[in-house]
């Protein structure tokens, strides 16, 4: 469930190839725009996702495979680009509009990122593409693409609490993920970070945690969580992450 996510854009199938600086990623004989797979090839029945274009390509980062953001898989792909961020907003749009996806209005946008991010949607094959965008102080832009497979979504208990360690009062708009060995979570509540570290200090102690003397960090027996609270002028977002096998969580820090 990580939050992540949000975050995505533009060649036709039949245009030339792209100049050098225009690299996409994916399949490398597919044409941009074109599922990364190729329709044909694709078993009767099974979602195929658009593959990915993104200008300006400095890196490309593949995840292991789909997390369970509640309920619903999500591939999470990143990337870095020589591209702002305007441009490759504007780039996105085109993307998802000439791929006959719908496009909500920007100011219907659901917003689970608080930088600038992009939804689309296939109907047909009920599949959504997600891009976020974040400004680099070396002038380049990171860009996050998530895939989500909306019709595989498996109804989850959505009462606003964790099995695995507790939420503050007054904690809403939680947001989960499993993926193999780790689960997290994210919520935004009216709190500072202080308080935050305050109340999961007492509550994992109580349930047997011991502080690893890094903040926010704390052990029991071969698992770790790992507690992070930041806030901004939109408010606080907490999140925690659940590590089994005695590993040290290795995602950073919202």
């Amino acid at each position: 469930m990580l939050l992540v996510l949000t975050w995505l854009l533009a060649a036709s199938p039949t245009s030339p190839s792209p100049a050098p600086e225009r690299a996409t990623a994916g399949a490398p004989s597919a044409p941009s725009g074109t599922p990364v797979n190729g329709l044909p090839s694709a078993p009767s029945g099974t979602p195929v996702p658009l593959r990915w274009d993104v200008p300006g390509l400095l890196a490309w980062v593949d995840t292991d495979g789909p997390i369970a953001a509640n309920g619903i898989p999500v591939l999470i792909q990143l990337a870095r680009s020589s591209r702002s961020v305007d441009d490759l907003a504007s780039h996105f749009v085109r993307f998802f509009e000439k791929a006959g996806l719908y496009v909500a209005p920007l100011e219907k946008q659901a917003a689970i990122s608080r930088e600038p991010q992009l939804t689309a949607l296939d109907p047909k094959q009920m599949l959504s593409y997600t891009v976020i965008l974040q400004a680099n102080p070396d002038k380049t832009t990171s860009v996050i693409l998530g895939t989500a497979n909306v019709g595989a979504w498996k109804p989850q208990n959505q009462s606003q609490s964790l099995g695995w360690a507790p939420l503050m009062p007054g904690a809403r708009n939680l947001l989960r993920t499993e993926a193999e060995g780790q689960s997290s979570a994210a919520y935004d509540v009216d709190s500072t970070p202080d308080k935050v570290q305050a109340f999961y200090r007492e509550q994992l102690e109580k349930a047997g945690y011991k502080a690893t003397g890094q903040s926010g960090e704390y052990r029991r027996g071969t698992e770790w969580l790992r507690v992070r609270a930041r806030s901004d002028d939109k408010g606080l977002m907490v999140w925690l992450v659940r590590q089994l096998g005695g590993v040290d969580p290795a995602a950073p820090a919202p």
